[in-house]
């Protein structure tokens, strides 16, 4: 996500994973757009850690992470988020 690479995340996330976000979800591909058409442009990506629960069949992990981007305006803006 942080370069924008598009074959990286294809090979890395699930094809039907979900994406939570401030105010939407979206699929792989939605997301894939949003950096490839630069409506995101990562500035970092930090990983401050991650626990995983398996609950029977059903695992689920949470990253906690800083995110910086470019708002449109081109400000810079760093998000944190703990996502699953």
């Amino acid at each position: 996500m942080e370069h924008a690479d598009e074959a990286g995340m294809r090979a890395t996330a699930d094809q039907d994973c979900t994406f939570v976000h401030i105010g939407i979800t979206c699929k792989l591909d939605e997301e894939i757009g949003f950096y490839t058409s630069g409506a995101f442009q990562p500035t970092e990506l930090k990983f401050n850690s991650q626990t995983v629960n398996v609950y029977g069949n059903t695992g689920a992990i949470i990253t906690d992470c800083n995110y910086g981007l470019l708002l449109l305006d081109g400000n810079p803006t760093t998000h944190h988020f703990c996502r699953n």
